[in-house]
């Protein structure tokens, strides 16, 4: 879903941007809309999206719980229980929560949920919305349940991400400054991040708007910083690292852990020793 039209298909009445694994850059709406990424249910509160089985999180491109289906030993990609699509977004969605689906562009090829779920579409009714005010139905391991029934599961996994974060690594820590920036780099790069550095030297990487503003995500510099547990003026190479610049407490993350939180979690990291 990147734009949503009226009745004449002339008039824009929504439109979205997302990074390279869904995280929502930028959107303008006139009507609410809460079928994002995909074409798939997002909840703005725990801001991660309903794919059936499980809930994805596209800020850190991983699943948030462990897949139960435990993959083909054959294709060693579908042995990590959390990555979504095997990492590949670029060709493939996963609306079952389980596997990845590619699509086939030359004919336009899409997923029958049916096969999926083995029952009722994922959603019933008009995808343009409409005043009826009812809510969509969904499909949990074979069961039917409205949107608003999920909600208190979907509060539970929010205080899951206050408190104890992902939990999963997304960068290993080496210990080296050298190896970890590089690995740092890399991650940013497979995230789709641009790199703007600072007039003052420091390196930035992180998304740009329709508009062309640049926000950050990742900053590898030279800390100085009275932060308890640091010496003032300790110049030991540090990096930020955060997932959006809304300065929520799960606006931050430490790549090395997968600990999601506020500013202490993802300011000040030690690049190494």
């Amino acid at each position: 879903m990147t734009e949503l039209r009226d009745s004449t298909g002339n008039t824009s009445q929504n439109q979205y941007q997302y990074d390279i694994w869904g995280g929502l850059i930028t959107s303008k709406e006139t009507k609410s809309n809460p079928f994002l990424y995909s074409g798939e249910y997002w909840d703005s509160i725990a801001r991660i999206q309903y794919l059936r089985a499980r809930w994805y999180d596209p800020s850190v491109g991983r699943f948030i719980i462990e897949d139960t289906y435990e993959g083909e030993i054959k294709n060693p990609l579908s042995l990590n229980q959390y990555t979504y699509v095997e990492n590949n977004p670029l060709v493939a969605t996963d609306p079952s929560g389980h596997a990845r689906f590619d699509r086939d562009f030359r004919s336009g090829a899409s997923m029958n949920f049916r096969s999926l779920i083995g029952g009722n579409p994922a959603v019933n009714g008009s995808s343009g919305g409409g005043s009826s005010g009812r809510l969509p139905t969904t499909v949990i391991r074979g069961n039917t349940a409205s949107v608003a029934s999920l909600q208190q599961e979907r509060l539970m996994l929010r205080e899951m991400r206050v408190s104890q974060g992902a939990g999963n690594a997304l960068v290993k820590d080496t210990g080296s400054i050298a190896k970890n920036t590089a690995n740092l780099r890399t991650w940013a790069q497979e995230k789709g991040w641009v790199r703007q550095d600072t007039a003052g030297g420091v390196e930035q990487w992180g998304v740009k708007d329709a508009n062309g503003k640049f926000s950050w995500r990742l900053k590898l510099k030279p800390e100085t910083s009275t932060r308890p547990g640091l010496e003032a003026g300790s110049n030991q190479p540090r990096f930020d690292a955060r997932l959006d610049a809304e300065g929520t407490p799960t606006s931050y993350i430490n790549p090395f852990t997968g600990q999601i939180g506020g500013s202490s979690v993802g300011t000040h990291i030690p690049l190494g020793k």
